[in-house]
């Protein structure tokens, strides 16, 4: 009834209103929420007619998402993500564990991301590999001063202190490990490894009141603790299905990619661009759509059409922007992960579409927007984009080449400075760079080239990666120092009547410490 005296007072407002905003904060309360909260001085959070009181002060500021809602710009415009969070709102209010399920995109993290930012909540985030064991959902033993002490997992801490706890890629988990969440989820309640017992403060409040005594292995579980995964539908993607028990426990979601309107609302279309590349970018991204949904009616491997995200949309959108001579489908070829394969066909001075591991249809449709802007365009005088060293992209090419000049006084064949000018854009615009190529084809040679470009400051870590490597240390890798260990860096001697002690300490990998730095990681192999 709650909800129904929500949605009812929205459409008022919306009758009222000529230009709606989906999402509002003020301090007003109305009388239907004193059921919630009886602190008026709260502020309220209208999300497409839900409101939810936002919390002000959060102990833990650095754990609030922060500048996720200033990429949907001024106000949230998209109908189909105002949508998703009235759906996660109304989920909140009601005290139910959400599933967000969609294909491989960042758009349901972002959903999240938002939600939880709105309400200045604190997140704990888990991403869930097949290397996640069950302490790392519960508590990890450590080492400090020759004792074992029992470390909270990302889990504890959210249900101890009322957070947000996001569970990304949760197909991937084993398929014992993710049964240890069941109790949580449905009850509240878990058995740690150090003897603690979480449960309700309610149940703990009437054992105390039954018994007249306090309990002290018993931790109360906060009332705003929710569960929000994240996961790819099982099947038609890859991965291991949820088991029956645990699937019961959350409020599922389908979380598609935006339509066309929604997706160029959502990133800010520019005027500047001329309308018939973004009418081909359109097409396109309607065309990935279309064959997605033949893929999936047809169970004929939609996990191998890959999807536009908003993140790609926007900075293929920026990147014609800023050079107006681009053409559309070279734009697309630096932000669709096109899937290059050292195959025979592969060819660096083809098409775009020359060596790519892409759906046929995906190439065909691709190729038709291709010709089809060029017959609009008048290009009768230049051939098909598969023909060497011809194609629309040959002026632009010359331009960078022409322009180019080497900070390390090295020298670079004109594919490379073509490479290098388009990765040292990539770079500074905060985008993630796979260079592909044969051995000996100067991928290591124009790193230096990239670095000086990217910024004098940054410095270059290589990271060597091998098969045997796991998601763990792909991040940190756990050691252990002793207390002669530290003083010695200090520059101090350890005291002859002072014990030698052990702790267990984490250590960033190149990436992390990369991360931290600002500097630029190159994951080799």
């Amino acid at each position: 009834m709650l909800l129904r005296r929500f949605t009812s007072s929205a459409t008022k407002r919306w009758k009222r209103t000529t230009t709606p905003s989906y999402f509002s904060t003020y301090r007003s309360t109305p009388r239907q929420y004193e059921n919630i909260n009886n602190n008026n001085n709260k502020e309220v959070v209208d999300v497409g007619g839900i409101k939810i009181f936002q919390n002000k002060t959060t102990p833990r500021p650095d754990l609030v998402p922060n500048g996720i809602v200033r990429r949907w710009g001024d106000d949230i415009n998209s109908t189909e993500v105002v949508s998703h969070l009235r759906w996660i709102a109304q989920k909140y209010l009601m005290n139910q564990d959400a599933f967000l399920l969609g294909p491989p995109s960042p758009l349901r993290r972002r959903l999240v991301l938002t939600f939880a930012e709105l309400l200045n909540k604190e997140v704990e985030f888990l991403t869930i590999t097949k290397d996640t064991t069950e302490s790392d959902l519960k508590q990890r033993r450590e080492i400090v001063g020759n004792s074992v002490l029992f470390s909270d997992q990302a889990p504890v801490k959210a249900a101890i202190n009322g957070r947000i706890l996001i569970l990304d890629g949760i197909e991937n988990a084993e398929r014992n490990v993710l049964p240890t969440l069941n109790n949580l989820l449905e009850n509240r309640e878990m058995a740690l490894e150090d003897g603690r017992f979480l449960m309700p403060a309610g149940r703990i409040n009437k054992l105390v009141e039954e018994h007249d005594e306090t309990i002290d292995r018993l931790v109360p579980v906060s009332d705003d603790f929710r569960v929000i995964a994240l996961g790819l539908p099982v099947p038609p993607f890859p991965g291991r299905t949820l088991d029956p028990p645990l699937r019961s426990r959350f409020q599922s979601r389908f979380v598609d990619e935006l339509s066309v309107n929604d997706a160029f609302t959502s990133v800010f279309a520019s005027e500047h661009i001329p309308s018939e590349k973004l009418s081909m970018i359109g097409a396109f991204y309607q065309g990935l759509i279309h064959l997605r949904h033949e893929a999936l009616i047809g169970n004929s491997g939609i996990s191998m059409i890959p999807t536009f995200s908003l993140d790609n949309l926007s900075y293929c959108l920026e990147l014609l922007l800023e050079n107006p001579n681009m053409p559309f489908e070279k734009a697309i070829a630096r932000t669709f992960p096109l899937g290059y394969t050292l195959d025979p066909s592969f060819n660096t001075r083809g098409s775009v579409l020359t060596g790519t591991t892409l759906s046929p249809q995906i190439g065909s449709m691709l190729s038709t927007l291709i010709n089809e802007h060029d017959g609009d365009a008048g290009n009768e005088n230049n051939n098909n984009y598969n023909n060497d060293n011809e194609g629309d992209d040959e002026g632009y090419d010359t331009n960078i080449i022409s322009m180019f000049e080497s900070s390390t006084q090295s020298w670079f064949t004109d594919f490379q400075k073509v490479i290098i000018h388009d990765v040292s854009i990539d770079l500074k615009n905060e985008k993630h760079v796979c260079i592909l190529g044969p051995k000996g084809c100067g991928k290591s040679y124009m790193l230096n080239e990239i670095g000086k470009r990217y910024g004098a400051t940054s410095s270059i870590r290589i990271m060597p990666l091998y098969q045997e490597m796991t998601a763990r240390d792909l991040l940190q890798r756990r050691s252990t120092t002793s207390t002669s260990e530290e003083q010695a860096k200090e520059g101090r001697a350890l005291d002859g009547d002072q014990d030698d002690l052990s702790s267990t300490t984490w250590q960033d990998s190149p990436l992390i410490t990369a991360a931290k730095n600002g500097d630029i990681c190159i994951l080799d192999g």
